[in-house]
């Protein structure tokens, strides 16, 4: 029997909103969104995307945490690896970094 994987996805363009569709049609196996996170500015996009898969949205990223994920996916920009990357493993998240460009930057 397997275990559902929860999943917070920082970031709703082209790639976080990818994800969240594969996570909705089941290609990402026994997972699900428990919470996304934006700018404010994508703030329309976020609450369409929330509404549509039943999850919390923020323009927080660290207040995804609140929503207890399993994991942390970042899918918004080596800008937001910079600045909340480590802060969310400080608070004992796991984190896939999708810009991983900003690695090498560090």
């Amino acid at each position: 029997m397997s275990t559902e994987i929860s999943v917070a996805i920082v970031g709703v363009g082209s790639i976080g909103s990818y994800l969240v569709q594969a996570i909705r049609d089941g290609s990402a196996g026994a997972t699900r969104v428990s919470a996304i996170a934006d700018r404010s500015e994508m703030v329309p996009r976020l609450r369409e995307v929330a509404c549509q898969n039943r999850c919390a949205w923020t323009t927080d990223p660290l207040s995804v945490l609140h929503h207890e994920p399993s994991i942390v996916i970042e899918a918004a920009g080596p800008h937001v690896v910079r600045e909340y990357a480590i802060p969310l493993l400080e608070r004992g998240a796991n984190v896939f970094v999708m810009s991983a460009g900003a690695l090498a930057e560090a």
